[in-house]
C-alpha cells in the first residue's frame, strides 16, 4: 500500500506523536493508517529534510500522489531544524 493524502493528514494532526495517535485516535482514523505507515512517514519526513538532492522519485515510488508527495516535501521543512542538529 502507498501512502496516501489521508494518512499524512492524520499524522499531522498528531504532529507525529503515534503514542497520543494510538491513546486518542479514533477508529476510523485506526482504519486509514497502521503504526507501519506511520513510521514510513516518519522516514519519509527525515530522508526529505536530509536530502540534498531531489527526492521525488524515490517519493513517487512510495506515496500515491503528487498533492501528498508536496505536502510531504512542506512538512519536513520543520524536520530539518532537528535533522541538522
Amino acid at each position: 500500500m502507498m501512502i496516501n493524502k489521508k494518512q499524512v493528514k492524520i499524522f499531522k494532526d498528531y504532529q507525529g506523536y503515534m503514542d497520543i495517535w494510538i491513546l486518542l485516535g479514533t477508529k476510523e482514523e485506526k482504519e486509514n493508517i497502521s503504526e507501519d505507515d506511520w513510521n514510513i512517514i516518519g522516514e519519509l519526513l527525515i530522508e526529505i529534510a536530509n536530502s540534498k538532492k531531489d527526492i521525488r522519485k524515490l517519493l513517487e515510488e512510495k506515496v500515491e500522489d503528487k498533492e501528498t508527495v508536496d505536502e510531504l516535501i512542506e512538512m519536513a521543512k520543520t524536520y530539518e531544524k532537528y535533522v541538522s542538529l
